[in-house]
Order: C-alpha cells, then structure tokens, then sequence
C-alpha cells in the first residue's frame, strides 16, 4: 500500500487522523500500520472498521480537521506503540509548548523516517494578526527562527 496519513493512538482500538485525509467513506482496503518510526521497516498492521469523519468538517476552510478510525483488532501497546497523553488541563492558555510529528516532505533519495519539532505556542491575538480567518477551535504555534534554521 501507500502511506496516506499519519495518525495518534489514542486507545487500543481507536485513531485520531485527518479528515482532509478521506471522503466521506472508508476506504475499502485502509490498512492502518502502527509502531513505526521507518517507513521501510515492517510494523504491525490492523484493518479499519470505521471512520468517523467530524460533523462540523468543513473541507474549505480545513476547520474541525479530525476523524477517528475504529481498528478490527486492538493494538498491543508495547514500548514503540502507545497512546497519546491526553492532558487533564482544560485551559489550554496554561500550555506553552506543544510537539508536532510526522514523515514530512521527502524527496528522491530521502530515508523516509519520522520527524518531530517542539514548538511555541502563540495567543490567539497574535495568531489572528497573520491569519484573519482564523477558526474558533485552533491552536497556534510557531517555530522560532533559530530552531527553524537549524531544522
């Protein structure tokens, strides 16, 4: 198969994804393939049962990107296979730093490993100064020139 998107585990049997990533259905054959830091190495795979696209996803706007996959089978958590740390903080104003993961762009030659960057997180004031049309439910960050640079 071919790599589509990444995901976070977020239970034994559920993954948190992309909506933009799907149409409105299952793909027949989404085979969702975890514990992988490679894509070259061989991970464990699980069929999907089930997508649940979010109700509110608007695809113009990219607002509410986020859809879950139900797995057949559930995932054997193991040190490479974990669930995201969901945080009990409910005031994301206290947050100051966020990680974000991913293959990244590859080009021709490219070992195609999994990448992730710390990042700042930014007010919302700041953030509407670059981005005007800003969605109500989004987080900003950035990433400072230096790291930026270096990366």
């Amino acid at each position: 198969g071919k790599h589509i998107c990444g995901g976070t585990i977020i239970s034994t049997l559920w993954i948190l994804t992309a909506a933009q990533c799907f149409a409105e259905e299952l793909p027949p054959d989404l085979t969702v393939v975890v514990g992988g830091i490679d894509l070259i190495l061989l991970m464990e795979e699980h069929e999907s049962e089930r997508l649940i696209l979010h109700e509110s996803f608007g695809r113009m706007g990219m607002e509410n990107d986020t859809a879950l996959i139900l797995l057949s089978s559930p995932i054997e958590f193991s040190k490479e296979k974990i669930p995201i740390c969901l945080p009990f903080i409910s005031d994301v104003g206290t947050w100051q730093h966020c990680w974000v993961a991913g293959w990244g762009t590859m080009n021709a030659g490219e070992m195609p490993s999994g990448q992730r960057l710390r990042m700042k997180l930014i007010s919302r004031e700041r953030c509407l100064e670059r981005i005007p049309e800003l969605e109500e439910n989004v987080l900003c960050a950035e990433l400072k020139k230096r790291e930026r640079e270096a990366n």
